[in-house]
């Protein structure tokens, strides 16, 4: 049995070969793109199903910013038209549900594109720098 050196030890007891195989995964290009048509589907799927068809508006909602982060991540400025795409989306939506144009998707379109802008800020400044 080969010894084992303490790194190699403490990565077998806490699983890091597997955590950084995720990584890897994301950060090849391919992947990260097939990663976000993935979610881009998911959310247009919540959005069609729980807001349109069973008139919940809220809390669904809060699964688009997994989206819109990671895309900011990756693609930085790009990502605040996907930020626009789906804000817009769920306005229209939320019209139809309702029958008029309240607040509230409003504020939340508004915050689809302010936390992108801002995770894409800072992304885009991290990567500038590294």
């Amino acid at each position: 049995m080969p010894v084992l050196s303490i790194d190699d030890q403490r990565t077998n007891i806490m699983g890091n070969n597997a955590v950084n195989r995720i990584f890897n995964w994301f950060r090849d290009p391919e992947n990260k793109k097939f990663t976000l048509v993935l979610l881009v589907l998911f959310c247009l799927l919540l959005e069609e199903t729980i807001h349109l068809y069973w008139g919940i508006e809220a809390a669904y909602t809060h699964i688009f910013y997994i989206l819109l982060v990671l895309a900011a991540i990756w693609y930085h400025e790009r990502a605040v038209f996907l930020a626009i795409v789906l804000g817009v989306m769920h306005i229209v939506v939320s019209y139809e549900v309702v029958g008029e144009l309240t607040w509230p998707p409003l504020l939340r379109a508004m915050m689809f594109n302010l936390v992108t802008a801002i995770v894409a800020v800072i992304s885009a400044t991290k990567d500038k720098y590294q």
